[in-house]
């Protein structure tokens, strides 16, 4: 088990399961959707690659795993790793990562970082405060006399602005700690192949 700080100040626990793959299986499953009309419509479809893995590891027990798009070439015999990562908004162990060791290559999972960040809230206090000046307004208005109108209107026209603001801050940091993560995966898993030299 391992204990990597981001840049962020969240330190991402790291556990691995390594050993001999006795059983790999890989097949591809497509998912269809779309609408079709009387006069046409549309139809896409995505294709995953599913490899399924059983590991055997040195104390003898097996593990069963599946990977979605894994993105890296193993068979039976190798030996292989699977990195497991959590943070504190996770819900557990997510798998960022495999090794194969055998081959001296390993692939980051890196849609599945995003399991290890917390829900993305938008933060509403610029809302609250033209609420706060909506309802101000309309109580005091007859101090603002023709103005009340204005107030108000700039004070409604300011919401929708306040709240894109907020979501792309939101998105622009959540951005920043997905970049961290996988920076710490990474440079985890490169730590695990530079002590095999």
């Amino acid at each position: 088990m391992g204990r990597v700080s981001t840049n962020s100040g969240e330190q991402l626990n790291f556990t691995r399961d390594s050993g001999i793959a006795v059983s790999l299986r890989v097949w591809s499953e497509t998912d269809v959707s779309g609408v079709i009309w009387s006069n046409g419509g549309h139809i896409s479809s995505s294709k995953t690659e599913i490899m399924q893995v059983f590991l055997q590891r040195e104390d003898g027990r097996e593990i069963d795993v599946k990977i979605n798009n894994a993105g890296i070439g193993a068979r039976e015999g190798h030996y292989l790793s699977l990195i497991w990562a959590n943070s504190s908004d996770s819900s557990g162990d997510v798998g960022v990562a495999m090794v194969n060791h055998s081959t001296g290559r390993y692939q980051i999972f890196g849609n599945r970082i995003d399991e290890l960040m917390a829900k993305p809230m938008a933060n509403l206090n610029g809302c609250c405060l033209a609420v706060v000046i909506i309802i101000a307004a309309a109580l005091f208005g007859s101090f603002l006399g023709q103005f009340k109108a204005v107030v108000i209107g700039l004070a409604l026209l300011a919401i929708p602005v306040l709240l894109m603001a907020s979501i792309s801050k939101t998105k622009g940091q959540r951005a920043g700690v997905r970049e961290d993560y996988a920076a710490q995966v990474e440079r985890y898993v490169e730590d695990i192949l530079a002590r095999e030299t």
